[in-house]
């Protein structure tokens, strides 16, 4: 079996996205300026960059967090029903906190 001599290592360091960071601050701190400055030290960017990235998050998941079901009930009465589900699990930060 051949020697191995001068064997040298790389550690290759890459930063989390900024949506990873949110979600690891996420689960460290309920404050939402904390969350910023957590993810913005985890991701090696500006906190006003991550500022962006989770108010556009918490935009998208907003236009998803309703889900609206029609349908027509054939009956004496005539009349539609109209469901509507609110997901109550948010992945992001309350949107209350991101409109401040």
């Amino acid at each position: 079996m051949p020697a191995v001599k001068n064997v040298r290592y790389v550690t290759k360091r890459e930063y989390p996205t900024m949506e990873d960071a949110l979600y690891a601050a996420e689960g460290l701190t309920a404050d939402y300026e904390e969350r910023l400055q957590i993810a913005a030290e985890l991701s090696g960017v500006s906190v006003d960059e991550v500022r962006a990235v989770a108010d556009a998050q918490a935009a998208e998941m907003a236009k998803l967090s309703t889900m609206r079901m029609t349908s027509t009930v054939r009956s004496n009465s005539g009349s539609a029903v109209v469901v509507e589900r609110r997901r109550t699990r948010t992945v992001v930060m309350p949107r209350s906190l991101t409109l401040a």
